[in-house]
């Protein structure tokens, strides 16, 4: 007699926190999205748990690894999880994910809100000595990054277009704007967002969670694979290798000094001439070349 071999049907893999806002406001319809996977490939369904008291309905079956978007609004303020469920078309259930934490506020304390990307919860933003708002945001299109100005009452008061992605903006005592680049430009950019100068560090990877600093003399970077200075008509002053990569924002005493750290373990500080302070910089590197520079510049 032929023996039926027992196949045995794994549940499916707990998702991932689902993703959507973090802070908003109430009586507002809001979207999240999750996706889920199961071991042998199995049709999937999802729902989620909205923490005010309240669990969707399931979704329908969707291919393992698609995923699925619900709207949920909250009429109170307060602090929520939203959570996800999966499970297969043998009712196999998962474990609640990990939560998305939510923060709804009171209704007149959420003054605006204006959609500017997919995601700019990485971005700082500046303000102007007018009370703008600048802050970059992308859509992820692989053509599509702007620094933004928005108006206190969250008009949009100008957009400008970008290589790539980019650090949080800084502004300097003059009102021109500075912000570097993954691609390694950096910006400098008039008040009324027309671009005053580009230039460009030497290649390498830049990282766009280092946010400049600016003085009188110069605007600091730290780039990823270097210490980076730029003098504001936009030539490249000088650069120094840190002795490992980092991702650190420099900080400028009120002598000049820029103090920078690195992943070697090191806190560096570098002296205005470009110059480790209380000791020589074994691989300083000093450039009076314009190095790209576009526009007029002061």
């Amino acid at each position: 007699m032929a023996i039926t071999p027992f196949c045995k049907n794994s549940p499916p893999q707990c998702p991932e926190s689902p993703t959507g806002v973090t802070i908003g406001g109430p009586n507002l319809n809001y979207c999240f999205t999750a996706i889920a996977f199961d071991p042998e490939g199995d049709s999937l369904a999802l729902r989620f748990s909205w923490s005010d008291g309240d669990t969707s309905a399931w979704s329908c079956f969707v291919p393992s690894g698609e995923s699925v978007a619900m709207n949920h609004s909250w009429v109170n303020p307060g602090n929520y999880q939203v959570k996800v469920q999966a499970q297969d078309k043998n009712a196999r259930l998962t474990a609640w994910s990990r939560p998305l934490y939510l923060t709804i506020i009171p209704e007149g304390n959420l003054k605006w809100r204006i959609p500017l990307g997919n995601d700019i919860s990485f971005f700082s933003p500046a303000i102007t000595a007018d009370g703008a708002v600048i802050i970059c945001a992308g859509f992820y299109d692989g053509n599509s990054y702007y620094l933004y100005a928005i108006n206190p009452d969250g008009t949009l008061k100008w957009r400008t277009a970008l290589d790539d992605e980019s650090t949080s903006p800084v502004i300097n005592s003059d009102g021109a704007i500075y912000l570097l680049t993954y691609w390694g430009t950096v910006y400098s950019i008039n008040p009324d967002g027309s671009i005053r100068w580009r230039t460009w560090i030497p290649p390498g990877w830049s990282c766009t969670a280092s946010t400049p600093a600016v003085n009188t003399d110069w605007v600091s970077y730290m780039g990823g694979d270097g210490f980076y200075a730029v003098s504001p008509d936009g030539r490249l002053r000088c650069q120094l290798a840190p002795g490992d990569f980092t991702c650190s924002s420099p900080a400028i005493g009120p002598d000049g000094t820029v103090y920078i750290g690195s992943s070697d373990g090191y806190l560096y500080a570098i002296q205005g001439s470009g110059t480790l302070a209380n000791s020589p910089w074994p691989k300083f590197h000093h450039d009076n070349q314009n190095t790209g520079r576009v526009g007029g510049g002061n």
